[in-house]
């Protein structure tokens, strides 16, 4: 068996390459490309913000009357390669290609060649670090590592396993995965799309806490490693005495499966002791992963 990168190593890599290519990319039509948001408008990823939203405003000015009018010549006749080319070179795609292409067709083919039992590719070796040994979820990858890779390998995806995807509450998600007003209402919130992703660690949050320790309950759909199924109406558990947030971990009535992930949450139930406050259940990234790398 030859030397194969470490899981550190990987991590590190994986994080670094995703934090670098949305600084070129941009995260959302606002320009926001860092946590902070601060301004970043980067590339974009289509006609509708981003550097590469620009080339449409270069093909109207060409295709100005009074511009035709005063030299005789057709503009967009003369520069039209040009312009498809200027369209061409800010796709994200050929910027991602271009950019980190080389650098993971490298790890692709160091990992490949590593001689470990059933790792072809850089997605069989991620599924095996992360479904196929004793611990699990060893080197999940941030989402725009996925989106980065997909860009670079056509055709090579990354299975959903093998990608995490965080839900916090706050601005972008208000009620997490889902909120629970103690004596009140529960309110469905967010879910992973499941095709692409396999969720995050399962946490509740608690704010406005009012009464002494009790236990909540938490309703939702597991990602489970061992199986790489989904499955809906499992429980999870934590015992809360304060506002916080603290990991759940299987138990209740139909308890999760060692170590699954938490993709979506239906029903959140409070012990009696606890009596004011609000509960969120929110899927967290690994442990002390990049939070720039995530968005």
């Amino acid at each position: 068996m030859g030397n194969v990168i470490s899981n550190l190593s990987f991590t590190e890599i994986a994080d670094t390459v995703a934090s670098c290519y949305l600084l070129l990319r941009g995260s959302s039509p606002s320009g926001v490309s860092t946590p902070s948001n601060a301004n970043g408008f980067g590339v974009g990823v289509d006609s509708t913000w981003g550097a590469f939203s620009i080339t449409d405003d270069v093909v109207a000015a060409l295709a100005d009357a009074a511009l035709v009018g005063a030299t005789g010549i057709d503009p967009i006749a003369a520069l039209a390669t040009d312009v498809q080319g200027l369209a061409n070179k800010l796709a994200i795609s050929a910027i991602a290609s271009n950019v980190f292409g080389s650098l993971l067709a490298s790890l692709n083919g160091q990992v490949a060649t590593a001689g470990l039992s059933g790792v072809t590719s850089l997605n069989t070796f991620l599924t095996l670090r992360n479904t196929g040994e004793v611990t699990k979820w060893q080197i999940l990858v941030p989402r725009a590592f996925k989106e980065v890779w997909e860009y670079c390998q056509p055709g090579q995806t990354l299975s959903p396993c093998n990608a995490w995807f965080e839900v916090l509450q706050g601005t972008l998600y208000t009620y997490a995965l889902g909120k629970k007003v103690v004596a009140g209402a529960f309110t469905a919130g967010a879910s992973v799309d499941t095709s692409l992703y396999c969720g995050g660690f399962p946490y509740v949050k608690v704010d406005s806490f009012a009464g002494s320790s009790d236990t909540v309950t938490v309703t939702g759909t597991q990602f489970d490693p061992a199986t790489k199924t989904v499955t809906a109406g499992k429980t999870w558990t934590a015992t809360v005495a304060a506002n916080s947030t603290v990991a759940l971990t299987p138990g209740g009535s139909a308890p999760a499966a060692t170590d699954s992930l938490i993709v979506a949450v239906s029903a959140i139930a409070v012990g009696s002791n606890i009596s004011g406050g609000n509960v969120y259940v929110e899927c967290h990234r690994p442990s002390g992963r990049d939070e720039f790398a995530y968005l």
